[in-house]
């Protein structure tokens, strides 16, 4: 496999989901991106944030078919306990029964209704791949990839995700009501009698996305200055060292920031940027990749200290300003001695 092979099949998945999936095509971009991404002991994971009826379990039911994956969902709920998810031992046939997380492509639904003594269950398999049940661990398949969907705190019950829930995540992306044009093409679809529905084709499969994985981390360099600039932007939101006032805090203020996942931040960063790369036609890791994934991989990894839930544009606007200092450090010379603050002419 070649890298222009892997840019097309990428293009070609998006355009199958797009199919069904109308008008959100960041949110399709993200999907594939998140699927082709890895690291040394890290495993990509996306959130799924967005008002009832905007297609989120649509989308990952068609992924599935999509990538050529295994796919299971659950649907959060208060009353479902760790077992109902990553499995239990049988006392009577004494063999270990496994939970829907047995699968590649894993889809929990309303993830922030459940309780957090289940969501703190799952740690383990977001972070390595693997469930322990009474001191034996039972990998899961390759690839383990886990969605997460939520509708915003205002809608319903709730327990917001803590930072170390969504930390597990290498990506996030909030998705609105469709504009008014993208509405009636949607309504078009659903009502659309069954013979004139598209067909999904499959695109991807299990070996296919390691295999891509490898591909993009052999075929696309990452520079000191990269990586550099990458930390750089992740600790910008760490109060001590920001650039930002509104998270450094002031004489008059305090910043509003109390904890962000900035080593994961960091890493993720670096991870998703390069896959882009890799979409765009580059051999190289370069800043501006960076700056394009910072707010999806950014901002579910912020814990503010009037735990108020921030608007999309709240969030957007702090993530903005955390670019942009992390630029004038660049074009200041104080990442490296000879900064790259874009690809070269």
């Amino acid at each position: 496999m070649k890298l222009a092979e892997l840019r097309n099949d990428a293009e070609q998945a998006t355009k199958e989901l797009g199919k069904f999936i109308i008008g959100e095509e960041q949110l399709l971009l993200y999907v594939i991106l998140c699927s082709l991404s890895s690291g040394l002991n890290m495993i990509p994971h996306m959130l799924i944030i967005g008002k009832p009826g905007t297609a989120k379990t649509t989308l990952i039911k068609h992924l599935g078919t999509v990538l050529g994956l295994s796919t299971k969902r659950v649907n959060g709920t208060g009353e479902l306990m760790p077992s109902d998810i990553l499995g239990y031992e049988n006392l009577r046939t004494g063999k270990f029964e496994e939970g829907p997380i047995f699968t590649n492509l894993f889809h929990i639904d309303e993830i922030n209704r459940l309780h957090p003594k289940t969501r703190s269950s799952l740690l383990d398999a977001l972070q390595e791949g693997s469930v322990t049940i009474g001191g034996t661990t039972y990998e899961l398949p390759k690839p383990f990839i886990a969605y997460g969907s939520q509708n915003p705190e205002s809608f319903g019950i709730s327990s917001p995700l803590f930072l170390q829930e969504s930390d597990r995540f290498a990506l996030s992306v909030f998705t609105d009501w469709p504009e008014y044009e993208d509405h009636v093409k949607i309504n078009r679809l659903i009502m659309s009698p069954p013979e004139s529905v598209p067909d999904l084709q499959p695109v991807f499969d299990a070996e296919k996305i390691l295999r891509g994985r490898a591909l993009i981390a052999r075929s696309i360099g990452i520079s000191d200055a990269a990586n550099r600039y990458a930390v750089t932007m992740a600790r910008q939101l760490y109060p001590r060292e920001s650039d930002v006032e509104v998270v450094r805090g002031g004489q008059y203020e305090t910043s509003i920031v109390d904890e962000a996942g900035i080593m994961r931040g960091s890493l993720h960063l670096t991870s998703v940027a390069r896959t882009l790369a890799a979409f765009r036609g580059d051999t190289a890791l370069f800043p501006e990749h960076i700056d394009e994934v910072a707010l999806n991989v950014l901002s579910h990894r912020i814990v503010y200290k009037d735990f108020r839930e921030r608007k999309h544009e709240e969030i957007r606007d702090l993530i903005h300003r955390v670019v942009e200092a992390t630029r004038n450090r660049a074009r200041r010379g104080r990442l490296w001695n000879d900064p790259i603050t874009s690809r070269p002419a």
